[in-house]
């Protein structure tokens, strides 16, 4: 089974953020958090057998 655990790209005015609590905002000043709970996910799969991807757009 194929798995993505994605956040995809956006555009608009600022920078998007999620903060740790992954409440969505926009920000000027951009700070990135890393989702440690998608991303746990993402390698618990991977580590299962599944084909998992795990892709924060928000954060590249």
């Amino acid at each position: 089974m194929k798995v993505m655990i994605s956040y995809p790209p956006l555009a608009g005015e600022g920078t998007p953020t999620l903060g740790q609590n992954r409440q969505f905002q926009w920000f000027h000043n951009p700070s990135f958090i890393y989702p440690m709970v998608p991303a746990s996910a993402a390698t618990l799969m991977k580590e299962k057998g599944y084909d998992s991807i795990y892709n924060d757009s928000i954060a590249e």
